[in-house]
C-alpha cells in the first residue's frame, strides 16, 4: 500500500517473504523495499526504464485520480529464467487515500499463451499444406475425368460438389 506521495505504508506476507528471500541471497530475488521507502523513486531507478516509466506514470495517474485503475504486464528475467509479472494499481478509498499496488507472477499464463500460439501456427501451416494438397488432387481428378471423357468413357471421379454453392452456416435455434 502506498500513501498519496507514493511511499510504502504497508506490505503483505508475500512481499515480506520476497524480501526475506532476497536477503538470504536466493537466486533471482531482489531486495523488496520496506515501509517508508519512496516506491516511485525505486521504480525510477530500475534497470529497464521503459517498464519503470510506464509503471510510475500508471501509479501516479491512479494516485492523482486521473485513472480508476492501472494494469501492466512486464518481463522480469534479468537475474534468472524468463519470468513475467503483472502490476495492478487501485485506489484506496478512504480519507488518507493512496493506492494498493499488487504484483502477481503470470509466467505460467504467458508461457501457455505462447505455447498455444505456436501450436495454432503449426496447425495453420498443416491446414495450408492439406488444402494445397487437396487442391492439387482435385485438379488431377479433373484432368483424369477430362481425358476419360475424350476417350468416351465415364468420369472416374465424382466432382459434382465443385458445382454446388457452399452450404450455409447453421443458424442458432430459438429456445
Amino acid at each position: 500500500v502506498l500513501d498519496r506521495a507514493g511511499c510504502i505504508v504497508a506490505v503483505n506476507r508475500p512481499w515480506r517473504e520476497h524480501a526475506s528471500a532476497a536477503e538470504s541471497g536466493a537466486a533471482g530475488a531482489r531486495t523488496a523495499p520496506a515501509p517508508g521507502t519512496d516506491y516511485l523513486a525505486v521504480l525510477r531507478g530500475l534497470a529497464c526504464p521503459e517498464i519503470s516509466e510506464q509503471a510510475t506514470r500508471g501509479i501516479e495517474s491512479v494516485l492523482a485520480g486521473r485513472a480508476d485503475r492501472y494494469y501492466q504486464e512486464y518481463r522480469c528475467d534479468a537475474a534468472g529464467p524468463e519470468r513475467w509479472q503483472s502490476l495492478t494499481v487501485t485506489p484506496v478509498e478512504d480519507a488518507q487515500g493512496g493506492v494498493v499496488v499488487a504484483h502477481a507472477d503470470i509466467t505460467e499464463r504467458i508461457q501457455t499463451i505462447a505455447a498455444l500460439r505456436a501450436r495454432n501456427e503449426e496447425l495453420e501451416r498443416f491446414n495450408r499444406a492439406m488444402v494445397d494438397r487437396e487442391t492439387v488432387m482435385i485438379a488431377l481428378k479433373q484432368k483424369v475425368n477430362a481425358l476419360l471423357g475424350e476417350l468416351g468413357r465415364e468420369p472416374a471421379y465424382p466432382l459434382h460438389f465443385l458445382d454446388e454453392p457452399p452450404a450455409e452456416p447453421p443458424r442458432p435455434r430459438a429456445h
